[in-house]
């Protein structure tokens, strides 16, 4: 997939199915498709498994610092 407008669509495709996926595993497969898509634009893009762990875990320690709001 070397047109990066093919890939978009491809991406945005497999997100519509996942969304509209109703079994459990319809919502794998459609899953599958999605990770897999993902996966190639990433890999298009130069980025690594390792930058996307990198990032997820900088998101948590943004996420696990927030101050909690008090219950009423």
């Amino acid at each position: 997939l070397a047109d990066p407008e093919l890939l978009g669509a491809k991406l945005r495709e497999e997100a519509d199915e996942l969304a509209e996926a109703k079994s459990s595993e319809d919502v794998v497969r459609e899953t599958a498709d999605v990770f897999y898509m993902a996966l190639v634009a990433l890999a298009r893009s130069g980025g690594t498994l390792a930058d996307v762990r990198a990032e997820l875990a900088r998101r948590h320690r943004a996420v696990s610092r927030r101050p909690m709001a008090r219950k009423t």
